[in-house]
């Protein structure tokens, strides 16, 4: 059963959607400039297109920010994810179609003028979404009203939901994998295979991604081999709890595609 944020998250998005076609809708039919519909159609179009891009940078990154340089953490891997962007990608819509048919309050509260050329309007609304969904909107009774609150809620309904995703990922490739792990008769090098296939792959891989895995690799070695052991590799791939340690880490930082890669060449379990 959904959990009752992710309820309230689709709700929203949905709304919010809604919302923002019936005002384009509007625009198109009784509002700002009907006789040229075909701008208001594509400034529309520009303004979703460089917010989904503003707000999906900023989305990832907050995940990013908290989960770290992982594998299975795009925000757009889960539904949760498509619901956060394209709400608020809507929500960027509705204001560029209220901003067209109230360009003195756009100016007050924004600060930004709009022209008669509606494509770069709708550039400049598009690329200030972030600056619209934290901005203050209104002011009620000297009570200044937003959205910011909401948005960083959603965002981490967001976050909550890519975690949860990854974490499932990574628990069914761990399944799929444990017969390697495991079986020392059938797959007595596992380990040192799957290292060394790692090190070549990593020479193209970002330093920092480098850096992490042989960190891990120089870990796992000295953890689980005595010190000054005549046949360490021999030790460690006899090591069910290292070889189960280094899937783990492989399927944090890289995901299972190197794995499958590796297990491809062996027999099948």
């Amino acid at each position: 059963m959904p959990r009752f944020n992710d309820r309230l998250l689709l709700a929203g998005a949905m709304i919010i959607m809604a919302t923002g076609l019936g005002l384009s809708c509007y625009n198109l039919a009784h509002g700002f400039n009907p006789q040229n519909g075909l701008t208001v159609v594509f400034g529309t179009l520009i303004a979703l297109g460089c917010a989904l891009i503003a707000i999906g940078i900023d989305l990832q990154n907050a995940v990013t920010a908290r989960l770290g340089v992982l594998a299975n953490t795009s925000i757009l891997q889960c539904w949760q994810g498509w619901a956060c962007l394209l709400g608020w990608g809507a929500f960027n819509v509705a204001m560029f179609q209220i901003v067209l048919l109230y360009p003195q309050w756009a100016s007050e509260t924004f600060h930004f003028e709009v022209g008669s050329n509606l494509l770069s309007a709708g550039v400049l609304v598009g690329v200030s979404a972030m600056i619209i969904i934290r901005s203050k909107l209104m002011k009620v009774n000297n009570i200044e009203w937003g959205v910011e609150w909401l948005y960083l809620w959603s965002s981490a309904q967001s976050l909550s939901a890519v975690n949860r995703k990854r974490i499932a990922t990574k628990s069914a490739w761990e399944s799929k994998f444990r017969p390697y792990v495991t079986d020392l008769a059938k797959y007595p090098n596992f380990f040192t295979d799957l290292e060394t296939h790692l090190v070549n792959f990593l020479r193209g891989c970002p330093p920092n991604l480098q850096a992490a895995l042989q960190q891990e690799f120089s870990q796992l070695r000295a953890t689980y081999i005595p010190p000054g052991s005549p046949t360490p590799d021999a030790i460690i791939n006899a090591s069910v709890p290292a070889r189960r340690y280094l899937v783990s880490a492989v399927l944090d930082h890289l995901g299972h595609g190197e794995i499958l890669l590796l297990t491809a060449t062996l027999p099948s379990p």
